[in-house]
């Protein structure tokens, strides 16, 4: 295999799995974001739970695309060497139409939870006086914790959107729009669709604290050094505490 085939492959099967983790995350942060508005009190999300859905959004996503790594591969194109997948895989269009299907149904799922988190939220009516301090801190955290997530939920439709309407319009459509179908916005679209990553650390930045605090510690101390002497300075003195009893 050459090293052209073989980056063709990994380059769109990396793109694939990444879009699709993606979504697919953004989807389980609406059900985390649901469950902790509808049910405060209960503690249905947990550490294990979250490393097994993180399990499964990625086994599912590298499972769905790796025949991507078998039927990749290089074409020609108006005389130009172009790297393809669809040109080789056959009845691609079914495989495809499955995961845009999972796509739009995640888009409706995340939609309507942020509706309902968002009716929970802000149009239901305090006790007022009667809240303490203390509830009213915890209720103001979630209100910045479900803002916070429905501007990143937007910001990352707004980034594909574009990208996802060009490959619809120009795989499916019998004739294709001239609008989509051009260099232009394609380039215009990709550049969106990988801006993405840098805006979601800009909203997080602006939004939550914990994430600015962070980010001044790891510059201050880049490789972890002070925060790692403050922790075995911890355990030794949690060791140490029977014996000086």
């Amino acid at each position: 295999m050459s090293t052209g085939i073989a980056l063709c492959k990994v380059v769109n099967f990396v793109e694939k799995v990444s879009i699709t983790v993606s979504f697919l995350h953004l989807g389980a942060l609406a059900i985390d974001r649901f469950l902790a508005v509808f049910y405060p009190c209960k503690s249905m999300v947990s550490i294990r739970s979250s490393k097994i859905t993180v399990a499964i959004i990625w086994g599912f996503s590298i499972c769905y695309w790796g025949p991507i790594l078998y039927f990749g591969g290089l074409g020609v194109k108006d005389g130009q060497t172009v790297c393809a997948v669809r040109e080789f895989t056959p009845y691609w269009e079914y495989w495809y139409v499955l995961f845009l299907v999972l796509l739009f149904a995640t888009l409706v799922l995340i939609l309507v939870l942020y509706l309902l988190v968002a009716f929970k939220l802000w149009l239901r009516k305090l006790p007022g006086h009667q809240m303490s301090s203390i509830l009213k801190g915890v209720d103001r955290s979630k209100r910045r914790m479900a803002r916070m997530i429905s501007i990143i939920v937007a910001a990352f439709y707004i980034c594909f959107l574009p990208y996802w309407i060009g490959w619809i319009s120009c795989s499916y459509l019998v004739t294709q729009l001239k609008t989509t179908c051009n260099p232009t916005y394609e380039f215009i679209s990709i550049l969106l669709l990988h801006s993405n990553c840098s805006i979601n650390p800009i909203i997080c930045l602006l939004f939550n604290l914990q994430y600015r605090l962070e980010l001044k510690i790891s510059l201050q101390d880049p490789l972890g050094l002070r925060v790692k002497a403050m922790r075995i300075s911890y355990r030794r003195r949690k060791t140490s505490e029977p014996l000086s009893r």
